[in-house]
């Protein structure tokens, strides 16, 4: 994962978090971070609510990169940039992104601006500073509102912390550990075709 940066990408993350306790704290919300005084049956729930929205979220995002060509020039061009991720540190990655992003977006922002604007500007970040990534933005959208739904379904963040972490560490470990033989077939402007044959690395 030498592309990304490992350090600076947790750093990042970690600020995110601190800031978006430090609200929560201010507001008096801190304690919606995670279910503290819940009963274990709810707490129990919310993880399994978490770890399905999770779990189906990387379905989708698998078949959509099967059959869609943007979806799929998309995963490419991510694997580059996680490619050689272990197991733990795909972990370690999907943990602390998920923490500090649902912390902010659905912790902070979604009491304050409503599930579909909270979601929107989820997806906006996602589209990187040239536009290339506007599809991980609709995808983003998608499931920043399943997210808030899970959050206000709920009340608490657990199950979109579970939900979130889930489907990073389940997508980073699956591109970090695939290498990829890309073949594009040329035609007419518009109607290229990109051939992909996946081999799993040796771990």
């Amino acid at each position: 994962m030498q592309a990304l940066g490992l350090t600076r990408l947790l750093g990042f993350y970690g600020a995110l978090l601190s800031v978006a306790l430090l609200a929560l704290w201010k507001t008096g919300h801190l304690s919606s971070v995670l279910p503290i005084g819940m009963p274990w049956s709810v707490t129990v729930r919310d993880i399994g609510l978490g770890l399905a929205a999770g779990v189906a979220l990387m379905l989708i995002s698998r078949g959509l990169a099967r059959w869609w060509r943007f979806a799929k020039a998309l995963e490419t061009e991510l694997r580059t940039l996680v490619g050689g991720m272990t197991t733990s540190r795909a972990l370690l990655v999907a943990l602390v992104s998920s923490l500090g992003e649902e912390a902010l977006f659905r912790g902070v922002l979604l009491p304050a601006m409503g599930l579909m604007l909270s979601s929107a500007i989820f997806g906006l970040l996602h589209v990187g500073s040239q536009g290339r990534f506007w599809v991980w933005s609709l995808l983003a959208f998608g499931a920043g509102a399943l997210f808030g739904g899970l959050t206000l379904m709920t009340g608490t963040l657990l199950a979109a912390i579970v939900a979130h972490a889930t489907v990073n560490f389940l997508n980073l470990r699956r591109l970090g550990s695939e290498e990829l033989c890309v073949v594009v077939e040329l035609g007419p402007v518009g109607s290229e075709r990109v051939v992909e044959r996946q081999q799993e690395s040796p771990r």
